[in-house]
């Protein structure tokens, strides 16, 4: 009998000797450099983002304002001199931190000041928003994702080439690829 040409060429497919592995091999080897580079380029625009946040003169100035109105704060304690604070704080300082009345926040008066003294500082909220949100687009589950996916894939070649049962022509064409 003779087989068409469609039943040769399975026949062919059924004799290579681990034909799944190599095409997974293969098929990963395919998308390696764009995985790794959609990873490289996600994580330098939102580097690029966060640093254009970090660096933004508006937010500067508000800090180094809260800053110095907790200096005046606890001007007569320990803390009456400090040079920073930290930032996972904040949030909750500016609002649980009350007037004596009980009907101003410090944030109240974080508003009251930039209002009265640095006008300016009010669109600092407006402009950071979009540095962030940009920056937060890929969260760090993202990152880690597709960071787990490259190595899945190197290591499904690495162990492939470890295989006792591995020929020649895979290693001579997937050596280099773990090399590079």
């Amino acid at each position: 009998t003779t087989f068409a040409e469609i039943e040769q060429f399975c026949w062919r497919l059924v004799q290579i000797k681990d034909l799944r592995k190599r095409l997974e091999c293969w098929m990963y080897s395919l998308k390696h450099r764009q995985l790794a580079q959609e990873l490289k380029s996600s994580v330098q625009e939102s580097t690029s983002a966060y640093q254009a946040a970090l660096t933004h003169s508006g937010l500067e100035s508000i800090l180094m304002t809260v800053l110095a109105m907790g200096n005046v704060l606890n001007k007569s304690s320990f803390h009456g001199s400090a040079s920073g604070f930290r930032i996972g704080n904040l949030s909750d300082t500016l609002t649980s931190v009350k007037s004596s009345n009980g009907k101003l926040t410090l944030f109240n008066l974080l508003v009251t000041h930039c209002k009265t003294s640095a006008p300016e500082l009010l669109n600092t909220p407006k402009e950071l928003i979009p540095l962030l949100e940009y920056g937060c687009s890929h969260g760090v589950s993202d990152y880690v994702s597709q960071h787990s996916e490259m190595i899945a894939g190197v290591r499904l070649i690495s162990s492939r080439l470890k295989d006792e049962s591995c020929d020649e022509v895979f290693s001579a064409k997937f050596a280099p690829f773990l090399e590079s």
